[in-house]
């Protein structure tokens, strides 16, 4: 069973995901700021991040370049309702930044449920072409 580090600001956001999550079958820690995912990093391993990348003190992208030297093997879902559209995307500036730090896909808020287990399996994907 694959677990899942959620990482928002937002509570509603995080309580939804980590709610939908469970409900898939994932085991889901929440962490709702950079700090506290980077110490949850420290404490646990995850297979994948999902961590939102407008957030107050350490933002996503920060969080990410953290996340990236810290865990290089973790997939990581850069998630934004400011980079406009919906589903997963990696073209807006946010996205680009995303990637350029290591995210390994990048959904724009809001997204459908089908759409956040389709970059979830991406990410699985992805983990096992470089393993």
């Amino acid at each position: 069973m694959e677990r899942i580090l959620v990482v928002d600001d937002e509570k509603p956001v995080r309580e939804t995901l980590g709610l939908l999550l469970r409900q898939e079958g994932y085991r889901v820690v929440v962490a709702e700021c950079g700090h506290t995912a980077v110490s949850a990093i420290e404490t646990f391993t995850f297979d994948i991040v999902l961590v939102d990348i407008v957030m107050p003190g350490m933002d996503g992208l920060e969080t990410i370049s953290i996340l990236r030297q810290d865990a290089p093997e973790v997939a990581i879902v850069a998630m934004s309702g400011y980079a406009g559209g919906s589903g997963v995307m990696i073209d807006s500036d946010f996205f680009r930044s995303a990637m350029e730090r290591g995210a390994t896909c990048c959904l724009s808020k809001p997204f459908t449920r089908e759409q956040l287990l389709d970059a979830i399996e991406f990410c699985r994907l992805s983990k096992s072409l470089v393993a």
